[in-house]
């Protein structure tokens, strides 16, 4: 990790004293600040104002700060403190920033790496996934339950799990997705996360006897998600799957970036460690003018229907890859293409998978998916494209920064086919590119999908 300055702060009101370079500890912190000001060490400073050591140190609090940015959006002001970072992660290559329509929180930390508001680089997305999974401590209690939060973070969760088998050679470790889809099912278990856009997280019934013992028999617990302002929803999951998973002894989150400052580990069921490419404080000033404008659709939050035939994630995995069909050979003829692979909601690591195919076929390739998000034009986002969403909710659906482009190629990658309307929709992707393709990972085509191929092969 790249190491931070030190901001030094009263203890009482927080009034700032100093910044110094320092490593990350108080004591050499205030140590550094003596010397600033021509003492030999901090107990002479102390001593020069009657104070004990140990209550010097009481005077005092000192926080890390690598970099101080602010933020204007539409939404109101944010403002960033950075405390460390991956040494190949600065903030610049990580995050961009925007604005939520949304009266619950009225900014969004956008992820230059996951493919889901920007369009990504594959290596970028694999590298992130990689760098996070070697973070996590290779001899964890088994067997080990890693969970990646719906949406934005399926990919990551289902990637970061691949990254530590792989660099493990572990075979007692599982993934699970959470979802906002329903089966036939009643659900396993189901959480909040409150200031979400669709607050509630469903965890379905395992399909398998070996995933029903895992919930049994687990004793480590790990939780993925993009990014991490409070630590609530960290909170939330963890407390509603400890409910499922009795024998659980502790948890690791992992996140690209944390802005918690780590408050909400102390308030977890059990002994917690984060884990983050970057970290640091954030302040959120709204602006009451577009709080009181901002409005959302009335089925944000409601559930679309699994398909039967769709991604074996959302009952709980082994195999990084399972599930994962063979892609249509047709799509290795590519190269030397400009081509957008792009995922929808729920369902991306299986278009992150066949980006890095075409990727290494020699085209120029970006990822992205539809998303529920719902963000305002501005900031991180240039443009906005309107879908329905495919699993049936009735929440509104969009694809940002993607018809500014111009690809050689858009290859669609579906789980459940799509409506009449996106269909229409993807007809407007087609003006700006030369071919669109379907590619749909499920056993039985319905009408909507023998449109998508209809599009795909140039008939509409």
């Amino acid at each position: 990790m790249k190491e931070a300055m030190m901001r030094i702060v009263t203890a009482n009101d927080e009034s700032e004293v100093a910044v110094v370079v320092s490593p990350h500890d108080k004591a050499s912190a205030l140590e550094a600040l003596a010397k600033e000001d021509g003492y030999s060490s901090f107990a002479a400073y102390c001593t020069d104002r009657g104070w004990s050591l140990q209550k010097g140190l009481d005077m005092f609090k000192a926080t890390p700060v690598y970099e101080e940015v602010d933020v204007p959006l539409l939404s109101g002001n944010l403002h960033l403190s950075i405390h460390s970072h991956h040494e190949d992660w600065p903030l610049q290559r990580l995050s961009d920033f925007g604005a939520r329509a949304n009266p619950k929180r009225g900014f969004l930390i956008v992820s230059k790496v996951l493919g889901r508001h920007i369009p990504a680089c594959p290596s970028d997305f694999r590298q992130a996934m990689n760098d996070l999974s070697d973070m996590l401590p290779s001899q964890l209690p088994g067997p080990v339950l890693i969970v990646g939060m719906a949406e934005t973070a399926t990919a990551l969760g289902q990637g970061v799990h691949a990254g530590y088998v792989g660099g493990t050679g572990r075979d007692d470790v599982y993934y699970v997705q959470s979802t906002r889809q329903v089966d036939w099912n009643t659900p396993l278990l189901a959480f909040e996360e409150a200031h979400s856009h669709a607050t509630s997280h469903l965890i379905l019934q395992p399909r398998t006897a070996e995933m029903r013992e895992v919930y049994r028999t687990a004793r480590t617990l790990i939780i993925v998600d993009d990014e991490c302002s409070t630590g609530n929803t960290f909170l939330e999951s963890a407390t509603a799957l400890l409910k499922v998973m009795p024998a659980v002894q502790r948890i690791e989150t992992a996140v690209l970036t944390d802005w918690s400052g780590g408050e909400y580990l102390d308030r977890m069921p059990r002994p917690a460690t984060r884990h983050y490419l970057l970290a640091g404080k954030l302040t959120w000033t709204p602006d009451p003018e577009a709080v009181a404008r901002a409005a959302l659709a009335a089925s944000s939050n409601g559930h679309g229907k699994a398909p039967k035939s769709g991604t074996p994630a959302r009952y709980g995995i082994r195999d990084p890859h399972e599930g994962v069909p063979p892609q249509r050979e047709l799509l290795y003829d590519l190269t030397g293409r400009r081509v957008l692979v792009l995922g929808e909601c729920e369902f991306t690591y299986p278009a992150l998978l066949l980006a890095e195919k075409l990727a290494d076929a020699g085209n120029d390739v970006r990822i992205q998916a539809i998303t529920r998000s719902p963000v305002m034009e501005g900031g991180a986002i240039g443009d906005t494209a309107h879908f329905d969403d495919p699993y049936g909710s009735g929440a509104p659906c969009f694809l940002y920064n993607a018809l500014t482009p111009t690809y050689d190629d858009v290859v669609v990658v579906s789980e459940v086919g799509r409506t009449t309307s996106d269909v229409k929709v993807l007809s407007n992707l087609r003006d700006r590119t030369t071919r669109v393709f379907g590619v749909v990972y499920q056993w039985d085509l319905d009408p909507a999908i023998d449109a998508v191929n209809q599009l795909m092969n140039g008939k509409q």
